[in-house]
């Protein structure tokens, strides 16, 4: 009798451990899974990209070169969606890392535009010079490239090459072809 009271202990108690073990290991499988970035987050990172990089662009132009494209881009893309999402990253995403990506971009956000902008804003008379532009700039796009580090869930996978076994001879395109015929008949 002690023998089987002793089996049915060790029997349960091994059920018990089993299915502890378990929920333990799908509890840690869940908890990524829920710190993924939504959809909407990897949209915002993308349009963010595309405004830094054209911002950028007319920084390192200057206002007189670029006008007033530099603050139509700014007041349409960032006052009108991309703060309001951002900000909603900033204080709502479950993951710190992405939320101090995102204010760190938020923050970076106003000297670019006054960079590629004329706008006389007090504190920011600095910018002005080429090399203190350049300097935002490279600022925005650390803060940007740790954005998208923080945010990107695919997993990696090196694609092999395709082995390629015969010659392929050189043909060059059409529009080389005219650009070429151009270029020797002028």
């Amino acid at each position: 009798m002690i023998v089987f009271g002793a089996a049915v202990l060790a029997a349960s108690l091994a059920m018990a451990g089993a299915a502890l073990q378990s929920w333990y290991h799908d509890r840690r499988l869940e908890a990524p899974v829920r710190g993924l970035p939504q959809p909407e987050a990897d949209e915002l990172v993308t349009e963010l990209d595309l405004l830094v990089r054209r911002l950028g662009a007319a920084a390192l132009l200057g206002a007189s070169v670029t006008g007033d494209e530099p603050r139509l881009l700014f007041e349409r893309n960032w006052e009108g969606d991309l703060l309001r999402r951002l900000r909603r990253v900033v204080f709502g995403h479950p993951s710190p890392p992405v939320r101090a990506a995102a204010r760190s971009v938020k923050d970076k956000m106003w000297p670019l535009f006054v960079a590629a902008t004329d706008i006389d804003c007090e504190g920011y008379e600095s910018l002005r010079h080429p090399d203190q532009r350049a300097r935002v700039v490279a600022e925005i796009d650390a803060a940007m490239v740790e954005l998208k580090r923080v945010t990107y869930t695919g997993v990696f996978r090196a694609v092999p090459r395709p082995v390629v076994d015969e010659v392929v001879q050189y043909r060059p395109s059409k529009l080389a072809r005219v650009l070429a015929e151009r270029t020797t008949t002028l």
